[in-house]
């Protein structure tokens, strides 16, 4: 586990590999709490991705506009570029972000909040509606072996607060609080 700050103070995460599909496995681990390198675990991600992509497929009038954009395609030859673009996605030759995000709402109607390493959080389907809450944390400027910039997706595993309580998210979603040690988070985030 790791601690990592955001504006709002600081989550735990569960560290996921930066193997291209750091995104999906969050999402699968919040989703279905599975141990990160069970075959379990990577079969379900690469059947999120499959799920993310037809569903983008099938909505792809309200995705486009987006994705024409985030891809980089040229508007020209946007239809192509986004069919190739989804094959990619679904097939683990590209990263996922605000699409996948967004269809991972809508095809489990949950609410995901993003944590920002040293930004804000940004909830996606906020409706009441929402039947549980998944969490990850988005990592800007982390380091590739080959010393490359890189963006990076981890799984939160609990909340933390200034007065050194946090929320610890269960295996069915629910939230308990529960001490995790004496002092400020400054001095917590310091051990």
């Amino acid at each position: 586990m790791e601690i990592m700050r955001y504006n709002g103070g600081a989550v735990s995460v569960r560290v996921i590999p930066g193997d291209g599909h750091c995104l999906f496995a969050a999402l699968v681990h919040q989703y279905h709490r599975m141990e990160i390198n069970s075959k379990e675990h990577r079969d379900a991600t690469l059947d999120i991705r499959k799920r993310i992509e037809n569903h983008i497929r099938e909505n792809l009038e309200r995705y486009a506009p987006s994705l024409t954009y985030a891809a980089g395609l040229d508007y020209g030859d946007a239809n192509q570029g986004l069919s190739d673009f989804l094959s990619r996605l679904g097939n683990g030759k590209e990263w996922g972000g605000e699409e996948s995000i967004t269809a991972m709402t809508e095809i489990y109607n949950c609410r995901i909040d993003v944590y920002c390493e040293q930004g804000a959080r940004i909830s996606f389907n906020e409706s009441g509606a929402a039947n549980r809450t998944l969490r990850v944390a988005y990592r800007i400027g982390g380091r590739t072996s080959k010393s490359v910039e890189r963006s990076h997706y981890d799984s939160v595993v609990q909340l933390l607060r200034n007065d050194a309580t946090a929320e610890i998210l269960s295996t069915n979603g629910a939230e308990e609080n529960r001490n995790i040690g004496t002092g400020t988070l400054q001095q917590l985030l310091e051990k």
